[in-house]
């Protein structure tokens, strides 16, 4: 059985490089890719992933939203990640219901192993 994973980013870039990652374990199916909140949330329904990757900063703007956010995805596991590691950060993601957090620098080494963690691999 594979893990289900929608990736949620407002960088294509980080997009093509994570997804690259992803993709090299068969463990895993990247079965969306979203570049908005919105569009996020919408796949998330729609895919019903085991996994969402989402990208903290891109979803700062909805700050006043969390509630409905943390409830949209609480069927998944929820990995925040960004390009910093603050205290602000950190906050934010569990504001968001965020399972895991995981600084951009850090996702070649522990994106895999927290996924397969989550997800009792």
């Amino acid at each position: 059985m594979q893990i289900r994973i929608l990736l949620a980013d407002d960088s294509g870039v980080m997009r093509h490089a994570i997804s690259r990652l992803l993709l090299e374990n068969s463990d895993f199916a990247l079965v969306g890719e979203a570049s908005g909140l919105h569009e996020a949330l919408e796949k998330s329904r729609s895919l019903q992933p085991d996994v969402v990757i989402m990208d903290l900063h891109m979803a700062r703007w909805a700050d006043g939203d969390t509630a409905r956010i943390k409830a949209e995805l609480s069927l998944q596991r929820l990995i925040a990640i960004s390009f910093s590691s603050d205290d602000e950060a950190l906050t934010l993601s569990k504001r968001f219901g965020a399972d895991k957090f995981i600084d951009k620098v850090e996702l070649s080494e522990k994106l895999i192993p927290t996924i397969r963690e989550m997800c009792g691999f």
